[in-house]
């Protein structure tokens, strides 16, 4: 069962490419849903982003399953950023590796 919360990055490790989402509490909730307070997110779960990275301490929603993935609540199947905004930039965000190339020409230009 796929669940949809509110919750706020705790952790992200760039090199490694996954991070940790601390949950909102579910007021209401009720008994059909499960106790979990973290979950697990690959970048590959980063929705909307030019690098899939998220940020510590950024407001997100996420769909998640109450899959074991110990010593987290849960597993992460789509992470979207709160306010829905790409990054677009094309620069990636603190931590990510990025690189460039510039050929220079014997003629002296560029490409």
């Amino acid at each position: 069962m796929t669940t949809t919360t509110a919750g706020t990055v705790r952790s992200w490790s760039a090199d490694e490419g996954w991070g940790v989402v601390d949950l909102d509490p579910v007021v209401g909730g009720g008994p059909s849903l499960p106790a979990v307070r973290d979950v697990w997110a690959h970048f590959s779960a980063v929705v909307g982003r030019d690098f899939a990275s998220l940020v510590p301490g950024e407001r997100v929603t996420v769909d998640w399953d109450d899959v074991p993935h110990p010593p987290y609540g849960g597993q992460a199947s789509a992470v979207t950023v709160a306010d829905g905004a790409a990054t677009g930039s094309g620069t990636p965000p603190p931590g990510v590796s990025g690189s460039s190339l510039t050929i220079e020409w014997d003629d002296g230009s560029r490409s």
